[in-house]
């Protein structure tokens, strides 16, 4: 919260990109824990194929989980009937941000 800090934003709190602010790194990490996790629920061997089990089990993969709930968040937004959301959302500065940028690319180009 804003207010919490007294009006000034903490130096370790990046405003611009906060909410992207991810590597890659932590990304993969992440992918692989997901599906490490799933073999173990499945008793699947180290290495057994993931994808065979995502497909067998008819189960998203990580990749197709987060393209999902991305979608599912900016389907939200879009279609709020707030009027302080539909302000932002349809501002230039929206379609010109970050997080814009990185749901096209996310939910777009595969």
């Amino acid at each position: 919260m804003y207010s919490r800090y007294g009006g000034v934003w903490p130096k370790n709190i990046s405003h611009q990109y906060g909410w992207s602010k991810y590597s890659v790194r932590a990304i993969s990490k992440l992918r692989v824990a997901y599906h490490s996790a799933f073999k173990l629920l499945f008793c699947a061997g180290r290495y057994a194929s993931t994808s065979y089990l995502f497909a067998n089990n008819r189960t998203d993969t990580f990749d197709t989980k987060r393209r999902r709930v991305t979608y599912s968040f900016v389907s939200h937004l879009l279609s709020s009937d707030n009027e302080t959301i539909q302000l932002l959302v349809h501002s230039d500065a929206f379609r010109h941000s970050t997080f814009w940028r990185h749901y096209v690319d996310l939910v777009f180009s595969r």
